[in-house]
Order: structure tokens, then C-alpha cells, then sequence
């Protein structure tokens, strides 16, 4: 169910009629486009900063989501990844990150940590 899309390229004015609506639908159609096309919309600082770490961020999504697969591995492993991550992050960021941040950061993953042991 795809609707056809007119654009008209007049190369005399430098107009693009319909490029708009073309791109949007492309967006739609491969999510990797729209992560392309809003690299451009990155203006102000802290954007720009999140978009340089976001690839960092997906990295340490996709490691701790394979080593969920693995449930008995995923149990302990995907916190640390988690709390690696946060302590990544907070080197970037000029934050401190120790001991005793990573051991409240478990503590607030509560009960929900243990329910998963029991599941």
C-alpha cells in the first residue's frame, strides 16, 4: 500500500516540489534513513553531543540485549553492561561514577532484578 509521490526537480528555479513528502515517506519506510536525515537537524550543542555518544549508547543496547538472549548469562550481565554503560556516559559527561554510584544504581533496579531471578 504504497501511494505514488510526485516530485518535480525544475532545475531554472532550484525548486524541489514534493521533495518534502518524498523524504517523509522514505523516513517512514527505512527507519536508518531517518537517523540520517536527522543528523542535520542537530543545531545546538548538547544534540550534538548525544547524537556523537548515541552510537556508543546503541552499542551497549545491543550487547546487553544478546546477552539476554542467554537467560541464566543475561540475569548478571546485563546490569553490568548497563552500569558500564552509565559510567561510559559519565566520562563524557565530566561526571563522577564509582563504587558506590554502580552499587546504588543496582539497588535501584529492586525488586525488579530479583523478580527476574524467580521468573
Amino acid at each position: 500500500m504504497y501511494q505514488p509521490i510526485v516530485v518535480d526537480f525544475i532545475p531554472d528555479d532550484e525548486q524541489f516540489i514534493g521533495l518534502d513528502v518524498l523524504q517523509c515517506a522514505l523516513t517512514d519506510a527505512l527507519p536508518m534513513l531517518s537517523l540520517l536525515s536527522n543528523q542535520q537537524a542537530h543545531t545546538n550543542r548538547e544534540e550534538q553531543n548525544f547524537y556523537q555518544l548515541r552510537q556508543e549508547v546503541l552499542w551497549y543496547a545491543g550487547a546487553a540485549g544478546a546477552s539476554d538472549a542467554i537467560p541464566a548469562v543475561g540475569l548478571f550481565s546485563v546490569p553490568a553492561i548497563q552500569g558500564k554503560m552509565l559510567h561510559s556516559l559519565a566520562n563524557q559527561y565530566g561526571v563522577s561514577w564509582n563504587k558506590k554510584d554502580y552499587a546504588e544504581f543496582v539497588g535501584m533496579l529492586g525488586s525488579g532484578f530479583f523478580t527476574a531471578i524467580y521468573i
